[in-house]
């Protein structure tokens, strides 16, 4: 078992300036989407509560606002902002407080199947993004693949990242511990998670690395809206789409994101940085637990 701790920014301030990431309004009234990383679809909806699904042909007519195909997911709809897709397959909520994760063919809307993920907390508000929104169990995603975030049910103050695919395989990463709660909102680029401070501040507090399993402090803070609520990579582009609003209604986009957020040379904050976080949070740790595929 490897031990490191995680902080809240708020119990240790950033050293330095941290780097800002300029994103540019591309499209208003689009909703909370995610591209499919084989077709090119853009499947999603405005609001949170399992009704509006649909899709535009590309990641074009997503920002042109044309061309778009409703696709209701039957029969629960899709609760939250943060979707997964693949291969014309949907991952989604099929309701707004359990652990359920359904699947849907993303042409028809019709579910395939489904998974109770007990190791998670599924209730809204309590154990989601610290806007609530009905985002307690996420599901991000980027070339390397989709992967599920949450609270996990074993402690109020515990997240669990798992790899997720469409046929609602799951298998842990890591468990951590995150001072103070909850998070605000999250990105994945390049097999890399950032984890942003609150829905309300650009600051983003944590990211760790997947493949090298590296936790590290990004310092970067991203200029997209005041209320950040889903995101999706578009890897075709290499541009990070970042919706705000609680319905979505602003689109925000980051061009050369891979570049922008480092994700091909993370930086692993020093051993000193650790031990003084160590010193300061106490019994904030991570815990991270691998298991075979």
């Amino acid at each position: 078992m490897n031990f490191r701790i995680l902080f809240a920014a708020a119990l240790f301030p950033l050293a330095g300036h941290a780097a800002t990431i300029d994103a540019t309004l591309v499209a208003t009234g689009r909703g909370h989407v995610q591209v499919d990383d084989v077709t090119g679809r853009v499947h999603g909806q405005s609001g949170y509560f399992g009704s509006g699904f649909g899709y535009y042909a590309d990641v074009a007519d997503f920002v042109s606002g044309t061309g778009r195909v409703a696709t209701e997911l039957s029969p629960d709809g899709a609760y939250g902002s943060y979707y997964g897709v693949s291969n014309g397959i949907v991952l989604a909520r099929p309701d707004q407080s359990s652990t359920v994760i359904a699947s849907y063919d993303a042409t028809t809307g019709a579910q395939i199947a489904s998974s109770d993920l007990t190791q998670y907390c599924g209730a809204n508000f309590s154990c989601g993004f610290d806007w609530g929104g009905f985002s307690s169990m996420n599901i991000l995603q980027d070339q390397t693949g989709m992967y599920l975030l949450g609270r996990s049910s074993a402690a109020t103050d515990e997240w669990l990242l798992s790899s997720i695919d469409t046929a609602l395989n799951v298998t842990e990463i890591t468990r951590f511990a995150r001072s103070g709660g909850n998070d605000g909102y999250g990105i994945m680029i390049g097999g890399t998670l950032f984890l942003g401070e609150s829905f309300g501040s650009g600051l983003i507090t944590t990211a760790y690395d997947v493949l090298t399993d590296t936790l590290y402090d990004p310092d970067l803070i991203l200029s997209a809206g005041s209320y950040l609520s889903s995101s999706f990579y578009d890897q075709t582009s290499d541009t990070l789409y970042v919706a705000s609003g609680t319905s979505g209604e602003q689109t925000w986009a980051v061009t050369g994101a891979a570049d922008a957020f480092g994700v091909t040379s993370p930086v692993p904050l020093p051993a000193a940085g650790w031990l003084l976080i160590a010193a300061i949070t106490g019994t904030a740790a991570l815990r991270r637990r691998r298991t075979a595929a």
